[in-house]
């Protein structure tokens, strides 16, 4: 791949690759391994071969530990017009052709993720929202209620569940013991029994 042009100001990614290789010991070591055909414990030698003072493996171009030569790799596949921010997995496939560092995958995926054009661009992909609806006032206590169940309890005077009607006004709690297995007609009548009878109907249904 050819060298991008250097920003003013800003060495060239090449220069860059050259200050990388003498300020990172680890290139060195794979090179003298390279050519005294010993082992390493970082990389293995057989799929590394010397390319003008350089490192390929498995024929990509080895990129050493420097932050400032790794951005603007990154970024030359991902952020420029040809690219065209192609999110993580191509980033890393279009990488991959030319360059190796041991933590590619996740140097991507952070930028990726930090970055402002691909975050604001990404589609919504949550549920439809339904229609927002005004809340109702309410006039009077016990006028518009919730219920709930609370099952599983251990048998006491023959009822293992408690059936909780509570007024959304006043916040004030009916706890009525019950049977888990109730069904409708038995709600109903409990209903009747134990809220209407006391409160009245409600002014909305529950």
């Amino acid at each position: 791949m050819a060298d991008s042009p250097p920003a003013q100001g800003r060495p060239s990614i090449s220069n860059r690759m050259t200050e990388a290789y003498e300020t990172d010991p680890l290139p060195g070591k794979i090179l003298e391994a390279i050519r005294t055909k010993s082992g390493l414990q970082e990389v293995t030698i057989t799929e590394c071969i010397e390319d003008g003072g350089r490192i390929r493996y498995r024929e990509n171009l080895y990129v050493p530990d420097n932050d400032e030569l790794r951005l603007p790799i990154i970024q030359e596949h991902h952020d420029t017009a040809l690219a065209g921010h192609p999110g993580r997995a191509e980033t890393f496939d279009l990488l991959d052709r030319d360059y190796y560092w041991k933590e590619t995958q996740k140097d991507v995926d952070r930028y990726v993720r930090n970055c402002h054009d691909c975050q604001r661009s990404q589609s919504s992909r949550h549920a439809t929202f339904m229609v927002l609806r005004p809340l109702l006032v309410l006039t009077r206590p016990l006028g518009d209620i919730s219920m709930d169940f609370v099952v599983g309890l251990p048998e006491c005077e023959g009822f293992d569940a408690i059936w909780v009607v509570v007024d959304r006004l006043s916040k004030m709690r009916h706890f009525i013991p019950c049977h888990t297995m109730i069904d409708a007609v038995g709600l109903a009548e409990l209903f009747l029994r134990e809220v209407v009878c006391l409160h009245r109907l409600p002014l909305t249904n529950i």
